[in-house]
């Protein structure tokens, strides 16, 4: 995966266009291709481009059920808020009912304890509300 970062990511970043290839790793049958699509927009992330196809991307992979694919689209969000927060922050608001545990996670680990709580509690209390419903 380290040459996606270090290889693939500076073409990006030089020449945007290329960007219809990322979404197209990211429907592959192949987990590498769908988390290489992921990884891919990290170098993008952290110079503040690509925040809608960020985005676009997420979308597309948030009920991806393949951990690699999890871990990849957690990095890449975890990226992004890092020089983005509050629009992505927003976007963690948006998506925390349907993201996966690990994706929500690992995005959140850089941001303050008390935005990470908030971004993470809804998950949580969800989760415990379905456990308590599955009892009855």
């Amino acid at each position: 995966m380290r040459s996606s970062i270090y290889c693939i990511a500076p073409m990006l970043a030089a020449k945007p266009a290329r960007l219809k290839t990322v979404f197209s790793w990211a429907k592959s049958a192949d987990r590498w291709h769908r988390r290489a699509a992921c990884v891919a927009l990290i170098r993008g992330a952290r110079k503040k481009m690509f925040f809608p196809e960020i985005i676009q991307l997420a979308d597309l992979l948030l009920a991806d059920e393949d951990d690699m694919v999890q871990k990849g689209l957690g990095w890449l969000l975890r990226e992004t808020a890092k020089y983005d927060a509050q629009r992505t922050v927003a976007y963690f608001m948006k998506i925390r009912g349907r993201a996966s545990r690990l994706v929500l996670r690992t995005a959140c680990e850089t941001l303050p304890a008390a935005m990470r709580k908030q971004v993470l509690l809804f998950k949580q209390s969800s989760a415990k509300t379905k456990l308590f419903e599955s009892k009855l």
